[in-house]
């Protein structure tokens, strides 16, 4: 039912010009991708919202999405990308300040770093988590949309 109520809100949002519900009904479609187990179809509508969330400034909304970016990169077997991502995302949460935890951000699933214990070693997955926590807007986003 999500599927069915969301793909025409997004065209209609699109049609009207309306970005912010767009973005906010993306993340909804990407949370049902990721449960239905197609964590590729979830990556593309989060990559949307999080170009959204660019266009609008919204670094709150991009932490969002590249924290959730990072949950469907584990899903699709790419631990240490998810790991660059959610690295990306925290140091998006730590410049705006209190009030935006991961926890507010996350799904029922687990957190990519933690995930990622499973296939890489603390080492690979603090470099990797470094690697996000330095990137810029621009190179973050440009690795969103790399696949």
């Amino acid at each position: 039912a999500t599927r069915a109520y969301g793909e025409p809100l997004v065209a209609a949002c699109r049609e009207m010009g309306e970005r912010w519900y767009e973005a906010e009904t993306l993340r909804t479609l990407a949370l049902t991708s990721l449960i239905e187990g197609n964590a590729q179809q979830a990556e593309d509508e989060l990559g949307q919202a999080l170009d959204l969330a660019a266009e609008a400034g919204d670094r709150g909304g991009m932490a969002m999405d590249l924290d959730r970016l990072g949950q469907a990169a584990v899903a699709r077997g790419k631990p240490e990308r998810g790991v660059v991502l959610a690295g990306a995302a925290s140091r998006l949460r730590d410049e705006l300040g209190g009030g935006l935890t991961v926890q507010a951000f996350r799904w029922e699933t687990e957190p990519p770093r933690e995930a990622a214990r499973r296939s890489l070693s603390e080492i690979e997955i603090e470099t990797a988590w470094a690697r996000g926590r330095i990137m810029s807007l621009p190179e973050v986003i440009a690795y969103a949309h790399a696949t």
